[in-house]
């Protein structure tokens, strides 16, 4: 084999950026180690480009998210200045906990750990389904007949039970149950409420989505091997990969499970609202 005629001494940690988080890197990072030898550095680094067009724009998004959950707590609105980014980047190197409107309210959990996840057009029942069964809880629906042309539903978590409710049949009275055992959760438990609009562009957006076919000869094969070898490491890292896009400008989406209380927490700290999210408190105070 014949030695390559590039440079392949140059240093991998180079193309490390000050805001990419450490589980993206490891992955670019081992990409980049074993590929050195066989493309040159700026063919690797191929989105570079890319990163950089888009740095700016994530952190006027931020500076505009922070500044306006800030204005919200204080009660007056804040006119943007050359001075946002840099106040910003200070609130980012401060404890969250320092910062009351950024700590978790602590309130008693009787029904174990669990986060409320409001879907568009979502019945009581259908939010309590998902929601305990994402939480890792146990959710349970128990029916007696109370009497002649008359339904008993309860409603339990772990066990425990949240609810009752009562109705001529057992649809109704579950959905009673549902309704009041919601109602009791919200008092207690973070909400976090999917908005429509969003829905409607994730699922034409999830439907371009797929896996690479190995067969599909619609991709140059050096750009192929790339595209797969990202695949390849991103199962190793128990992360998930899709890939979008014509031929010549393949779009890779690697993604990780975020668990609820977690999704809660990185909410607080931008202020509660997002184009996609929108974060309600526990109403018992």
């Amino acid at each position: 084999m014949s030695e390559a005629s590039f440079n392949t001494d140059w240093d991998v940690e180079k193309h490390k950026l000050e805001y990419e988080c450490d589980d993206h890197w490891e992955l670019r990072k081992n990409f980049l180690k074993a590929h050195k030898d066989k493309y040159p550095e700026d063919q690797l680094d191929v989105a570079k480009e890319y990163r950089e067009k888009h740095k700016s724009k994530l952190q006027r998004t931020f500076v505009k998210a922070s500044d306006a959950a800030s204005s919200k707590a204080k009660g007056h609105n804040t006119a943007h200045t050359d001075t946002a980014s840099t106040s910003t980047s200070k609130r980012c190197n401060e404890d969250p906990e320092d910062d009351p409107s950024k700590r978790m309210k602590i309130t008693s959990q009787p029904f174990g750990n669990l986060v409320l996840l409001d879907y568009p057009n979502s019945s009581p029942q259908m939010t309590l389904d998902s929601s305990v069964k994402m939480s890792g809880q146990r959710i349970e629906w128990k029916f007696h007949m109370a009497q002649i042309l008359q339904c008993r539903c309860e409603f339990f978590i772990n066990g425990k039970k949240v609810s009752e409710g009562a109705g001529n049949t057992k649809k109704a009275s579950k959905a009673d149950a549902a309704k009041k055992g919601l109602a009791i959760l919200q008092k207690y438990y973070y909400t976090i409420e999917i908005k429509d609009d969003w829905k409607v562009n994730l699922s034409g957006k999830q439907s371009e989505l797929k896996a690479d076919d190995p067969n599909d000869n619609s991709l140059q094969s050096d750009e192929f091997n790339v595209i797969i070898l990202c695949h390849s490491c991103a199962r190793r890292m128990g992360l998930k990969s899709q890939s979008h896009g014509p031929k010549h400008q393949r779009t890779l989406l690697i993604t990780r499970k975020l668990e609820p209380s977690d999704l809660v927490k990185e909410l607080l700290k931008i202020g509660g609202i997002t184009d996609k999210y929108i974060l309600k408190a526990p109403t018992d105070d």
